[in-house]
């Protein structure tokens, strides 16, 4: 059940470190440039790279921590995936973007965008649950969300749910509450040959009645 306050910010800088030296990184993560380093080689016993699987489940209450990416990066810019929205198998609506962050082995790009409100576009009813679904190539590995007013005040919060059977599109509920609501969802996502992973923030608008 949702409980609080929305208060969406999350750690970007902690996981990054996290992420860094998982893969052999040490340097630190300027916001305004890209840091490359070059990717540990495998042990000497061990020739063939394992790809990251699926991360152990934290303690309850524990800050997410993703698995990090595999060598080798990708030779070409990726940008964060779009995620479609639906209730259940109807007509969906691309959801507004927010701040993105994107890691690779040797590099990471972050994107500090302010959320602009969202359109109408979802009408759901009470009870009902919300389809999110990533293009293909990219997987979910955990969500947490918020809803409040679209007017006036008061918000619930989602706490984070992993998703280790990494699947490419999620249900969620929808805000209990009639009228017109902002939902807000940060999304870590993988990309299916494990050599991105990101933090994706979206919002939309739904109306319940």
């Amino acid at each position: 059940m949702p409980t609080g306050t929305a208060t969406p910010t999350l750690k970007r800088a902690a996981l990054l470190v996290a992420m860094f030296a998982a893969v052999g990184c040490n340097a630190s993560v300027p916001s305004s440039a890209p840091v490359v380093s070059a990717s540990p080689p495998p042990a000497a016993d061990d020739p063939t790279p394992v790809p990251p699987g699926p991360t152990a489940a934290p303690a309850e209450g524990a800050e997410f921590v993703p698995p990090a990416p595999g060598c080798p990066s990708p030779a070409d810019p990726v940008a964060p995936p779009d995620v479609l929205v639906s209730v259940g198998d109807g007509p969906g609506i691309l959801a507004t973007h927010g701040s993105s962050t994107l890691v690779t082995c040797t590099m990471s790009s972050a994107s500090d965008v302010v959320s602009s409100e969202p359109p109408a576009g979802i009408a759901a009813a009470p009870g009902d649950l919300l389809s999110l679904s990533l293009p293909a190539g990219w997987r979910f590995l955990h969500w947490e969300g918020f809803d409040r007013p679209a007017a006036g005040e008061g918000g619930n919060v989602w706490p984070g749910v992993e998703t280790p059977d990494r699947p490419g599109r999620i249900e969620v509920p929808v805000p209990a509450r009639n009228g017109d609501s902002i939902a807000g969802y940060t999304l870590w996502v993988i990309r299916d040959d494990g050599r991105v992973v990101g933090q994706v923030d979206i919002v939309i608008q739904v109306t319940i009645s």
